[in-house]
């Protein structure tokens, strides 16, 4: 039985590398002002306050978020793991960061 909210038919539950700063960060304001169940994966440790606070007040659902180094598979496929669980699936994967990686080194 699935027991979270029900997904924004739009973007549903989204899967973010890079939320916590700079153009991730816009990315993620956007989706949860739309509404997107958020899973946000960035190197580090802890969003700040802040930026989770605003986040959170701009979401209508849920907004969790767990620290890897994308660099680091297996890390990063324990992180993913953690956040599909929490959120009962993960409809769209966008890896800001992976594909800023792969086109600009």
């Amino acid at each position: 039985m699935n027991t979270s909210k029900p997904s924004n038919k739009r973007f549903g539950k989204v899967l973010l590398t890079g939320g916590s700063s700079g153009l991730g960060l816009a990315l993620a304001r956007q989706l949860a002002k739309e509404g997107a169940q958020l899973g946000l994966i960035a190197l580090e440790p802890e969003i700040p306050r802040e930026q989770s606070e605003e986040l959170q007040t701009l979401a209508t659902t849920k907004v969790l978020y767990r620290s890897a180094d994308v660099s680091d598979e297996k890390i990063t496929r324990v992180a993913i793991q953690e956040l599909a669980e929490a959120l009962g699936g993960i409809e769209k994967p966008w890896a800001f960061t992976l594909f800023l990686m792969k086109h600009f080194k």
